[in-house]
């Protein structure tokens, strides 16, 4: 298109050579006036220009300009276009109200609305500096570029053609059919993008917060300062992110927030619907009133149906409970909390256990207890190495403001409550169907036995029990577990 435009108007530029200033020819840099209805002379401040008018196409180096009007200076240093300008060669496309052309700095300005074009890339803003020697084009007072799918809006951009780099500075939006982006300083190389500063990421599935990160596309980006990822109701927290597709990688002061529960550790896999959280991972929900923690060496996350597994070397932590276990399957939105391998509840001076152990929250406190085998507790008497027990088939209880309240066992129950005198041990012996009882503040308080009861009563000398009857002392599955929670009891 170049060339076919030259051809028509050479003979017009010969006829326009003869009203050029009168100077030498090495003076006249790199420009050829092609066509103009009109040529005058004017003054403006003392200073002589050439004017053209109506139609104006010119060559500047590589370059067709065209317009309603130009200006020159004697020299030709400085060049001006008014009403309509178009700047074009094989690469680039510029419109603009006006701009001007300044040859000793190799510097062109486009004024109100401006837009270049090249390739699938538009820029468009008020102002456009384009230095055709270093082949660095920008804006400085805000505008905007499309390119392909994408629209970004800066107060400041450079564009660097050479390299094919961008540069975005100040109330930077990036908008594409994928995601937006909002961030300080964007820059742009092979299509991937590197952001700084206050930065937020937008999709249909996610909203993610940082200051520093890349990205290649929705799918692909990676997060190297720390990071807030909201997901529905779901909030997660930490330093560091790699996304892979439908892999997403976090490490390091790993946060997951639901509401008032919590999950925390130093790393985090997700995939599909799974998240795998591990070293230094607990678990932990806050009722305002007693915030309990469960540790583990790994949780899974499921969701759909929403469910957690805490897995090896299980510790729970509370105010007024404690706990430990092989591993706990959290489900029903937290309400149900099932133990498995091992299970032991420790409240005050009482131990539980059983083959398995559930639990069942309400407004996020322990709300009651279910052992379906092998129930059996015990409560240390006082400072004594002693404890009262009972054992049966199944044991159901009910739990007050995260304080145990009731217990009832069922099934073949067993009772042996021990007195402890000063040289003398009772032993009362009980076999009952059912025994309640009812606790306050964590202590005992009645105990209720029913159906089939038989019970017996024993008395031993302390030293002759030590040595000779030490099995009357204890049920059959009789076992403590950890001292350490008695020991913390102790007044």
């Amino acid at each position: 298109m170049i060339n076919s435009i030259r051809q028509k108007v050479f003979a017009l530029s010969i006829l326009f050579s003869f009203f050029l200033f009168s100077q030498d020819q090495s003076k006249v840099k790199n420009v050829n006036i092609l066509q103009s209805k009109k040529l005058e002379k004017i003054k403006i401040n003392n200073n002589v220009f050439q004017k053209f008018s109506g139609e104006v196409l010119i060559e500047f180096k590589d370059f067709l300009i065209r317009c309603d009007t130009l200006i020159m200076d004697e020299e030709m240093e400085i060049i001006s276009g008014y009403k309509e300008v178009e700047i074009f060669n094989d690469s680039i496309f510029c419109e603009s109200d006006s701009v001007s052309i300044f040859q000793n700095k190799d510097i062109i300005n486009f004024y109100k609305n401006s837009t270049v074009k090249k390739n699938e890339t538009s820029i468009h803003s008020n102002f456009i500096k384009y230095d055709f020697n270093s082949e660095i084009m920008e804006y400085l007072n805000f505008g905007k570029v499309f390119h392909s799918n994408q629209k970004i809006t800066s107060k400041k951009f450079v564009y660097d053609i050479a390299s094919d780099k961008s540069l975005f500075v100040n109330k930077v939006n990036f908008d594409s059919d994928e995601y937006v982006l909002t961030t300080d300083t964007l820059e742009i190389h092979n299509d991937i993008l590197f952001f700084s500063g206050y930065s937020v990421i937008n999709n249909d599935d996610f909203t993610l917060e940082t200051t520093n990160g890349e990205i290649t596309d929705a799918k692909n980006f990676s997060i190297n300062a720390p990071l807030k990822l909201v997901n529905d109701s779901t909030i997660v927290y930490s330093d560091k992110m790699i996304k892979i597709d439908s892999l997403n990688l976090f490490e390091e002061n790993i946060k997951i927030k639901k509401n008032n529960k919590y999950i925390f550790g130093e790393k985090l896999i997700q995939k599909d619907n799974t998240s795998i959280v591990t070293n230094n991972s607990f678990f932990m929900f806050d009722n305002n009133t007693d915030s309990v923690f469960i540790y583990g060496d790994s949780i899974i996350i499921k969701e759909d149906p929403s469910t957690v597994n805490i897995l090896n070397n299980i510790l729970i932590d509370g105010e007024e409970t404690n706990g430990s276990c092989d591993s706990i399957f959290i489900s029903s939105e937290f309400t149900k909390f099932e133990m498995l391998g091992n299970p032991i509840i420790w409240f005050e001076k009482n131990q539980i256990t059983g083959k398995k152990i559930d639990l069942f929250n309400k407004d996020d406190k322990v709300d009651s207890i279910f052992i379906q085998k092998e129930p059996f507790i015990i409560s240390k008497i006082d400072s004594t190495d002693y404890y009262n027990q009972i054992k049966g088939n199944v044991l159901r209880g009910k739990f007050k403001d995260g304080k145990v309240n009731s217990l009832e066992f069922s099934g073949n129950c067993q009772m042996k409550f021990i007195d402890v005198g000063d040289d003398v041990i009772g032993i009362n012996d009980v076999k009952s169907g059912i025994i309640n009882i009812i606790y306050n503040n964590n202590e005992l308080s009645e105990v209720n036995c029913s159906y089939e009861i038989d019970s017996k009563y024993s008395e031993y000398k302390i030293n002759d029990i030590e040595i000779n009857n030490r099995n009357a002392l204890n049920l059959e599955g009789f076992k403590v577990n950890n001292t350490i929670f008695f020991e913390e009891s102790e007044p």
